[in-house]
């Protein structure tokens, strides 16, 4: 990903997912998004293709979400305050029996930078 993008630094995160489960997990409620115009816009300006957008891609979906173990998580957390992001907003997503909100945010807390 670019650094523009990179510097964004927001991710969603699915914690404890297979990699295929994950990517369903955000795909259902991000799959809108390919098809608003700004985030058309935004998702091209960070280099996506017009058929990764089109299909919300595994590319793209393994760009902007976060996913894995809270140590995944927190690494990729850090990566994004590396390449310069003042601020890193996870938004947590949750399904078939994965943690919601408040047990994902107990897990995640000792494995964030912040």
């Amino acid at each position: 990903m670019n650094e523009c993008a990179e510097r964004v630094g927001r991710s969603t995160a699915s914690t404890g997912s297979p990699r295929a489960r994950a990517r369903e997990t955000a795909r259902r409620p991000q799959r809108f998004l390919s098809g608003v115009g700004g985030y058309r816009s935004a998702f091209a300006r960070m280099g996506f293709a017009a058929a990764d957008i089109d299909q919300f891609s595994d590319h793209l979906v393994d760009e902007l979400v976060t996913w894995g173990s809270t140590g995944d998580i927190g690494a990729r957390v850090s990566a994004h305050l590396e390449a310069g992001a003042d601020q890193v907003a996870l938004t947590v997503l949750s399904g078939d029996g994965r943690p919601g909100l408040a047990h994902a945010a107990r897990l995640l807390a000792d494995a964030l930078p912040c």
